[in-house]
């Protein structure tokens, strides 16, 4: 993060927080959605690693 507040000339500390809170926010959203889309395909019995042959 500090190579891109560098790049964009950013050097106020506050900004700096608000900008890693968004960028924190959005990955721990993405990883969130991402099991509750595995739970689902689990509860819905698409989940293929899970068949037994």
């Amino acid at each position: 993060m500090e190579n891109y507040f560098r790049a964009k000339g950013i050097v106020d500390d506050t900004v700096k927080v608000n900008i890693a809170l968004m960028f924190l926010t959005g990955i721990a959203l993405l990883w969130w959605l991402a099991g509750l889309q595995i739970k689902r395909k689990v509860i819905l019995g698409h989940d293929k690693s899970s068949s037994v042959s």
